[in-house]
Formats: C-alpha cells, sequence, structure tokens
C-alpha cells in the first residue's frame, strides 16, 4: 500500500514537473508583450563583397538595413586559430552597415574540446579587430561581428567562456561601448544550460532553422529546410538571455554518394543546370519534396525545394566513380516566403526578425533571385515570362554553290526571360516550339539550349522532311537570355513562323505557357 502511495506522488510529481515546464516557457514567452517590428536582414558570402547599384536597390525594397558579411574563415591545426579566405571589399561595399562574420570549417569544430582558452580567444580577437581595420579602410561601415562556430552542444560554457574572454580584453569588442557581438547557433543548442551562458555574453543570437537533418544514404536526403524544426526553435528561443533573429534558408546543396549509396561528401563541382548537359551524368529523378525529401503532387505539401539526383554513367579521369549519385536540394522563392512567414507569425517578443542564408549569386540555381523573393510581399507568383528577338539574312553564297535554284536562309534567335522566376530544373524546364509554314532545315547551332527535336504532325522526323523545330532547356533564370542559331533554312520560299514556349515553375507542379508575335524569315 504504502509502495503504491508513493508510486502515484512520483507520477504527480513529474507530472507537475511538466506542467511546471510548460507554463515556464508560456512565461518567458511573455505573451502579453508586442514583438519589436520586424527586420528581414541578409548574410552576404561571396567573395569579394560588392553590390551594384539594383541589388542594393533591391535589398533595400525588401526591407533590409544591415547586412551580415563573411570575413573569413577560422582554420587550426589543432592548437591555434588562423583565419583563411579573408573577404576582399568593392564597389559597392558602404551601401550597409555590417556585422563581419567569421565562420570556421571542420577542423575547428572538431578540435574544439582541445584548444586553451585564453590562447584563443586571443587569437581571435587580435584576428577580427584587425579584419575590422582592414574592413573601414576599405569604406565599410562596420556596427557588429558574429562568429559562426558550430560548437557541440556539451561544449557551449567553453564557448562562452572563450566570448566572455574575447570581449573583455579588447575595448572594440567591449560589452560596453564595443561593436555588437553575436553568434549563429544550431537549434538543438536551444533549451540547454550551456546556450544560456553563452546567451549572457551576447549582444543577440541567429539561430539557423536549416540543416537539422543530413542523409548518410541517398535514400536518406532530406530538404535543407525543415518548417516544424524552425517553429519548435522560435517556442525554444524566448528562453534565451538575449535577444535573436532567426536564420532562414534561401540556398541549395549538391551531395555526392558512392555506388553503395554511403554519403561522401559535398560536392561543389558542377550546379544541377550543368549537370544536366554533362555527358558522364543522367538524370534519375527530378521533383518537388516534402519535409521528409519524398515527392510530393500537390503545393501544400511542398516544403518549397526541389530534389534532382544524378547517376554517373562514365567514371572520372582516374578510373572511378560509375555508379556514383549527386544529389542537388534547389529552393525556390516558396521556400524563402514560407520561412519568413513563419518567423513573423510565430515569434515571441525576443525575436526581432528573420537573417536569410543568403544573398543570391547572378545564374546560379543553388539560390533564389532577389526578383522572385521581392514578388512575394507584394501578393504576386513569380512567374516566367518571355520576350524575343529573330533575325533572319540570305545566303547568297550557299546559293551559288547549290544544286538547285533559290536562296537558303540563316535565323537567329534571342530569348529572354524578363518575369521574375526562375524555371524547375529538369530536361523540360523550358520548351519552344517554332512551326513554320514549310519543311526543310538543315544544320541548327543550339549555343543556349540542351537539346532539338525535328518533327512534322507531332512525330520526330529527319530535319529536311520536318516543318517544326522544339528546342528544351535545363534551366531559365529572370534576366537570363538565351540564343539559338544560325538555323538553316533550305526553301528559297518565305517561311512564316508560329513561336510557343512553356515552362515549368520551380515547383515543377504547375506550369505556365505563351506564344511570340508571328514572325517571317527567308526568302530570295
Amino acid at each position: 500500500m504504502v509502495e503504491g502511495r508513493r508510486t502515484r506522488w512520483i507520477a504527480y510529481g513529474a507530472a507537475f514537473a511538466v506542467l511546471l515546464a510548460a507554463v515556464g516557457i508560456l512565461l518567458v514567452r511573455r505573451p502579453w508583450r508586442k514583438p519589436p517590428p520586424f527586420q528581414v536582414s541578409y548574410w552576404y558570402w561571396q567573395t569579394p563583397f560588392t553590390l551594384d547599384a539594383k541589388l542594393a536597390g533591391q535589398l533595400r525594397e525588401m526591407g533590409v538595413r544591415q547586412l551580415f558579411v563573411r570575413a573569413g574563415t577560422w582554420s587550426t591545426d589543432g592548437k591555434n586559430i588562423v583565419l583563411v579566405a579573408p573577404q576582399q571589399y568593392g564597389k559597392g561595399c558602404d551601401a550597409f552597415p555590417v556585422h563581419l562574420v567569421f565562420n570556421a570549417d571542420s577542423g575547428v569544430t572538431r578540435h574544439f574540446e582541445d584548444l586553451d582558452n585564453a590562447k584563443v580567444a586571443r587569437q581571435i580577437a587580435d584576428r577580427i579587430v584587425a579584419r575590422v581595420d582592414q574592413a573601414r579602410k576599405a569604406g565599410v561601415l562596420v556596427v557588429g561581428v558574429q562568429l559562426d562556430i558550430d560548437c557541440p552542444t556539451r561544449l557551449l560554457p567553453k564557448y562562452a567562456d572563450i566570448v566572455s574572454r574575447i570581449r573583455r580584453d579588447d575595448p572594440l569588442l567591449a560589452r560596453k561601448g564595443g561593436l555588437q557581438f553575436s553568434v549563429t547557433g544550431l537549434t538543438s543548442w536551444l533549451g540547454s544550460a550551456g546556450v544560456t551562458s553563452l546567451g549572457r555574453q551576447l549582444d543577440f543570437m541567429v539561430p539557423q532553422a536549416y540543416e537539422g537533418v543530413t542523409g548518410r544514404t541517398v535514400d536518406d536526403v532530406r530538404p535543407v529546410f525543415d518548417p516544424d524544426t524552425l517553429r519548435r526553435g522560435l517556442w525554444q528561443a524566448e528562453s534565451l538571455p538575449c535577444p535573436y533573429w532567426f536564420g532562414v534558408p534561401a540556398y541549395g546543396h549538391a551531395f555526392l554518394f558512392d555506388d553503395k549509396g554511403q554519403l561522401v561528401s559535398t560536392y561543389r563541382g558542377l550546379e544541377a543546370q550543368d549537370a544536366l548537359r554533362h555527358p558522364k551524368f543522367q538524370l534519375e529523378a527530378a521533383y518537388p519534396a516534402s519535409r521528409t525529401g519524398k515527392r510530393v503532387e500537390l503545393e501544400k505539401d511542398w516544403v518549397g525545394e526541389e530534389l534532382a539526383e544524378f547517376r554517373a554513367v562514365q567514371p572520372a579521369a582516374d578510373g572511378r566513380g560509375l555508379g556514383y549519385r549527386l544529389v542537388y536540394t534547389l529552393p525556390s522563392p516558396e521556400l524563402v516566403a514560407r520561412g519568413l512567414e513563419t518567423v513573423l507569425h510565430d515569434r515571441g517578443p525576443g525575436c526581432q526578425g528573420a537573417v536569410v542564408y543568403r544573398v543570391p549569386e547572378a545564374g546560379s540555381s543553388f539560390t533564389v533571385p532577389m526578383e522572385s523573393v521581392l514578388s512575394r510581399p507584394k501578393g504576386r507568383v513569380p512567374q516566367v515570362r518571355v520576350e524575343a528577338k529573330l533575325r533572319s539574312e540570305s545566303d547568297t553564297l550557299g546559293a551559288m554553290e547549290a544544286t538547285e535554284p533559290g536562296l537558303p536562309a540563316d535565323v537567329w534567335i534571342e530569348l529572354t526571360n524578363t518575369g521574375d522566376s526562375a524555371t524547375f530544373v529538369a530536361p523540360d524546364a523550358f520548351v519552344i516550339d517554332l512551326q513554320f509554314d514549310k519543311p526543310g532545315f538543315g544544320d541548327v547551332r543550339l549555343r543556349d539550349f540542351d537539346a532539338v527535336q525535328f518533327l512534322r504532325d507531332g512525330v520526330e522526323t529527319s530535319p529536311a522532311r520536318a516543318d517544326k523545330l522544339r528546342l528544351s532547356k535545363g534551366w531559365f533564370y529572370p534576366g537570363e537570355t538565351l540564343k539559338v542559331g544560325p538555323i538553316r533554312l533550305l526553301d528559297s520560299v518565305p517561311f512564316h513562323a508560329k513561336i510557343a514556349w512553356r515552362a515549368r515553375l520551380p515547383s515543377g507542379l504547375k506550369t505556365t505557357q505563351g506564344t511570340l508575335p508571328e514572325a517571317s524569315v527567308g526568302g530570295s
């Protein structure tokens, strides 16, 4: 009987502890306090740090007031910290106030536990001060510094001690009167005692709501973003003793797996659109993914990323790699929109806003174009739009050499994506049909296109019998111009061309299409 009462009291006590924890979270969130005005910022990761007028204007239109710019990467020999790949500064680097970000390579993470706190703190502080001085001489308005070191949760007290020493030893980084000092964080840190001690040393923290899980096999690949992790992290972050922002993704990755499907490494050799054209790779699948990496059929189940899987059909020069897999996670405007909307609607009073990783690189499918990001706050769905320029000229030299009378003609076409969306990445991402009223083609120089089909009545045929060209491109981004030509027309009678196009939007589930003004080309 006594034992039964004791068991019940233990159960009641456990339940009461859970209740207290839940109430504690609610109290920490202080729901009666209104969050501050929502701010958006970006991490800038490429080198050199330059901003042209167009990109600076787009960032301002987005509401960005400050940027987080990678200033260099920490590396270590196991005892000392050195800075590698330092940032360079170019035109437009003075457009925004800047927090200089110092990220760490895998060697720092691996040796972090063995590093001497006092020695490392001094080395980091000295190098930060030198890079701040260099940036200011280049015209950068430096307002803060940020450390990006993904140490294990159990080593957060050590991280806190290092940060405390850095801020104590140099006036530029001091708690009072110095630059703002922040760190990025892992969502797995949140709720731990160590992250509380670290937060007490900071002006703010930026937990990053992405890459919580990396698949170790080709069957376990996950998208970069998990909205459930973000929502949970926003609740947990309210227990931090400092203000915080939340990092949301606008980027993709490539992973290399061996012929057994085991993860080898991340991959930087090719972007997905280039792998489509590479003779050593064959596309196995391209699809919109759920948060668990599975194919979806409805946009409501889509996490905002495409997964594209390639298989190596030829070995590398050293004879290795046959059967290896390349898997890409590719971002879309929907990814950014969902991340920002989640932070905005689920944040507590401690959240200052969101930092997006990262400022896009022109022509890269690993980042989301600013045009696409800007369309969502305006209530628009990003779209592909196409404008064309077409010119032709008769080949008088060809006519002189021909065995039959008539002047062959050559046609050149330029197509520009004047919209604010890139396409899906797949062989049929962008297709253009050129329907002529007469058959007969010679050579076609593809230039920017990936493939051509010669058609008649919807069936593939020889160039000489075809009256339609179907050109395809694996990816088409905003502002890009695709060129094809010369297209040799064999008949001397003028050709009339009807031009139609279609494009798969970033989810791959929707298609947009249009026609272009009819054109007359060729003739004697």
